[in-house]
C-alpha cells in the first residue's frame, strides 16, 4: 500500500468538493457551500482562505484535510485550525487520516507553528474516538458559531 499525502491542486476541485459533501451527508448536515469554483478561487493564490491536502492510496484520493492559520494569544503561538479532515470509507483504518494529521503538524511547526485545534461533531463516535486518539479534548470550551443571519446582525450599524 502507498500512501502518499500531496498539496490540493485546482486541478483536485472536483475531488475535494465531493469528499466535503460526503462528510457533510455522513454527519446528517446540508450540502456544503463549498463548490469547485470557490475552491479554487478561495483555495489558491497569495490571499488564500485555506490550505487543502490530499491523501492517495495506491494512486487513488483516499481522504483530504482542510485548514487554516489561527494563532494562541495565551501562549503567543501559530497554529492551525483543521476545519475539514475525511477519509473514504473504503480507506478507512488504514492510516489516511492519522497521515493527514501529521502533515499539517509538520507544515505548521516548519512555519513557527505549535499546535493543531479542530473540531468534532458529539452524534459522531467514530471521529471522537479517533481524535482521541490523537488528542485531548477540551471540556472547558464552548464553541460558538454565528450562521449568516446572526453574522449580519453583529455586523450591522
Amino acid at each position: 500500500m502507498a500512501l502518499v499525502v500531496r498539496a490540493a491542486r485546482p486541478e483536485d476541485a472536483r475531488t475535494v468538493v465531493a469528499f466535503c459533501r460526503a462528510l457533510s451527508a455522513y454527519e446528517g448536515l446540508d450540502p456544503p457551500g463549498l463548490d469547485e469554483d470557490r475552491f479554487r478561487a478561495d483555495g489558491f493564490g497569495p490571499d488564500a482562505a485555506f490550505a487543502t491536502l490530499i491523501a492517495e492510496l495506491d494512486g487513488d484520493a483516499a481522504g483530504y484535510v482542510l485548514y487554516c492559520p489561527i494563532y494562541d494569544t495565551g501562549e503567543g503561538v501559530r497554529g492551525r485550525y483543521v476545519a475539514d479532515l475525511y477519509v473514504a470509507d473504503w480507506a478507512r483504518r488504514r492510516g489516511v487520516g492519522r497521515a493527514l494529521l501529521r502533515a499539517v503538524a509538520r507544515g505548521a511547526a516548519a512555519r513557527d507553528g505549535h499546535y493543531l485545534v479542530w473540531t468534532a461533531m458529539r452524534a459522531n463516535p467514530v471521529a471522537r474516538a479517533f481524535y482521541d486518539s490523537l488528542a485531548e479534548g477540551l471540556d472547558d470550551l464552548i464553541v460558538y458559531w454565528t450562521d449568516p443571519p446572526a453574522f449580519t446582525r453583529l455586523g450591522a450599524d
